[in-house]
């Protein structure tokens, strides 16, 4: 972030431009779980792995997808649909979607 800082405190910013953020970290809550499973599983099955490893992998999917809770003023709550901010995983998963 501080490298895009110091490359732009240069730049002459005129009224008509517009500074914009393509970062996907704040969509990771609007991918849609049971669609990035198909693809998933899709992509597995393109790239002929044996049946085991795909439901292995699938089986994994399942579980990290369904720990989408967290706390919020000491309140635990429970992400019905989405990926989870901040979970090492919804990176990994959030391509898969895109």
């Amino acid at each position: 972030m501080f490298y895009v800082l110091y490359k732009l405190k240069d730049t002459a910013i005129l009224p008509h431009f517009a500074l914009a953020s393509l970062d996907i970290t704040n969509l990771y809550t609007n991918i849609p779980i049971a669609e990035t499973q198909n693809i998933l599983s899709n992509t597995l099955k393109q790239n002929s792995l044996d049946p085991h490893t795909q439901r292995e992998l699938l089986s994994w999917y399942n579980t990290i997808t369904k720990q989408n809770y967290f706390m919020n003023n000491g309140n635990i709550l429970i992400q019905e649909d989405g990926l989870v901010m901040g979970a090492p995983s919804s990176g990994l998963i959030g391509e898969f979607f895109l």
